[in-house]
């Protein structure tokens, strides 16, 4: 997520550092695809360790789904800035 957001920052103030990273940036995007279910832990016996689990991966989820919104922002970004970059 640090990484999307300090690309994020970078796109606002200085758009043409990106232009030449774009293809690579469209790469990340693709990169970070997640899987549409979420793992349902039957292999651990506990159920509350099985709901702690379940709990973090969500966590992991939700920060995933956040860092690669702000990726898709800044790949967009860049293209409206120089749309010959794609």
């Amino acid at each position: 997520m640090t990484g999307s957001a300090a690309l994020g920052e970078l796109v606002v103030r200085r758009p043409d550092l990106l232009v030449s990273h774009v293809e690579r940036l469209i790469e990340a995007v693709r990169a970070t695809e997640l899987d549409r279910e979420i793992p349902n832990f039957e292999v651990v016996d506990d159920p509350v360790t099985r709901q702690t689990l379940r709990e973090h991966e969500e966590g992991e989820r939700e920060r995933r789904v956040s860092a690669r919104r702000t990726l898709l922002d800044v790949v967009v970004a860049v293209i409206e800035e120089a749309p010959e970059a794609t």
